[in-house]
């Protein structure tokens, strides 16, 4: 993994971009290029990134990382809308850079983590409070090595990871639940039901999800919740009571509990020590 690793050359943020929310169909960002690394994960819907000639299409979870001086743009496609999050970083040195890292890169279990890391870096950088610019450059560290454990995942006997060996149907089975559960976080979703909606038996379809994402279904909702729900807590503008109906949860009692199990801290306690989102000046840089 030497060749993996990042965060041994010192990265130093240069900007940190969370969208609050997703944008419109057909949507399409300016072209550009820069002189840093710019990592792009899609937290939300789909996107397709155009760099030079090539047109790559990333879907929720997946995760990209553009080379300095390459232009590109990119662009929603006309049926959905899309939310992003980038983190632009230049290295003290010169790594190689992996050439899976220049392909969508899905995150499988680590999505999750990669946003919340994402929208960690981005508070602090919005951030005056002490050592709030180390914190962020710590961060970003932190999001390297787990973007390269995703690039790196343990292969029992010198084979190929399960999902590697996923026939086309059954990736685009697991990709395609994926979506459906991060766009109905407010129904009481039952494994069952979505095995159901993709003509699966239930346990065939976890078996498929799990090889895929590298987490179960149940675990993978629980997490985009919690995602979601820290994304609303932070922006300060719904009541824990609205914010725990809209990530599905029955009661604000029964939230509070979840939260506080997966992030250490109420959803109270966690507004406070995040910074609400500055729209206004979220998609100037990118």
């Amino acid at each position: 993994m030497s060749s993996l690793q990042f965060w041994e050359h010192q990265p130093r943020l240069k900007y940190s971009v969370v969208m609050p929310r997703p944008v419109k169909a057909d949507h399409r960002f300016h072209d550009h290029s820069h002189a840093f690394y710019e990592l792009s994960l899609v937290l939300e819907g789909e996107c397709t990134w155009r760099l030079g000639r090539r047109s790559l299409h990333l879907q929720r979870g997946e995760a990209l990382l553009v080379p300095p001086h390459v232009n590109h743009f990119e662009k929603v496609p006309e049926d959905r809308a899309a939310r992003l999050a980038w983190v632009g970083f230049e290295f003290e040195g010169a790594p190689r850079v992996p050439p899976a890292l220049l392909r969508p890169l899905p995150a499988g279990r680590h999505s999750a983590e990669l946003q919340s890391l994402l929208q960690l870096i981005y508070s602090e950088h919005q951030s005056s409070e002490l050592g709030s610019a180390e914190r962020a450059k710590l961060v970003l560290r932190e999001v390297l090595i787990v973007l390269c454990r995703a690039l790196d995942q343990p292969k029992p006997d010198g084979e190929d990871p399960p999902s590697a060996r996923m026939s086309v149907r059954q990736s685009q089975i697991a990709r395609s639940a994926a979506r459906y559960l991060t766009e109905n976080l407010a129904r009481p979703l039952s494994v069952r039901e979505v095995a159901r909606y993709h003509s699966l038996c239930t346990p065939h379809f976890s078996a498929v999800f799990r090889r895929y994402h590298g987490l179960s279904p149940q675990r993978f909702l629980h997490q985009a919740r919690i995602s979601h729900a820290k994304a609303l807590v932070s922006a300060g503008e719904l009541t824990i009571k609205e914010i725990a109906a809209i990530c599905g949860y029955v009661d604000a009692a029964h939230f509070c509990r979840r939260f506080k199990e997966t992030t250490g801290v109420t959803p109270k306690q966690y507004r406070v020590t995040q910074p609400a989102w500055s729209e206004a000046g979220s998609l100037s840089s990118t």
